[in-house]
């Protein structure tokens, strides 16, 4: 499985990161654009710390691999927050999305944290390995929702 994954990555980020283009050409609907950049970017920056991190010792990449993905969908949710607060938009509902993924996935990492690394057992295992995977793609599937559902609006005023 996480081969398989890892082999997609690349793709994901890649689909993910051409929706954002679209909603950008198409400008619609500011905080689902925004939304989804911010997840983009921040995980692609995560993606990009992983050799770093797992060249490093195993017990202090393990240490270091959960803190950055529970600091990176923190900062998701705060970027977020705060981008709307101060233009004084609504979040959309795929910002409300993305945000409730990233705090899910925040609590997943804390949970697997404790799970393997202060109780010291791996009970958590298959919802760490599936739980990661289906909340990205749950996320691309709302992101790809919301884009054909704004084409077709556009499509249906003109």
């Amino acid at each position: 499985m996480a081969a398989f994954i890892e082999q997609i990555v690349p793709y994901y980020w890649l689909v993910c990161g051409g929706i954002v283009l679209c909603g950008r050409v198409l400008s619609v609907q500011w905080s689902a654009t925004f939304s989804l950049l911010v997840w983009v970017i921040l995980g692609i920056c995560m993606d990009m710390l992983i050799p770093v991190i797992m060249a490093l010792d195993t017990t202090l990449a393990r240490q270091l691999w959960y803190w950055c993905w529970i600091t990176i969908y923190s900062t998701i949710v705060l970027v977020i927050s705060v981008a709307h607060q101060q233009r004084g938009e609504l979040p959309s509902q795929l910002c409300r999305t993305i945000c409730h993924s990233a705090f899910a996935m925040m609590l997943l990492q804390l949970a697997r944290y404790l799970d393997r690394m202060i109780i010291k057992t791996d009970v958590l295992h298959s919802v760490y390995q599936f739980g990661v995977p289906a909340i990205n793609f749950a996320v691309a599937i709302a992101a790809l929702y919301w884009l054909g559902r704004t084409l077709n609006q556009k499509k249906g005023n003109n």
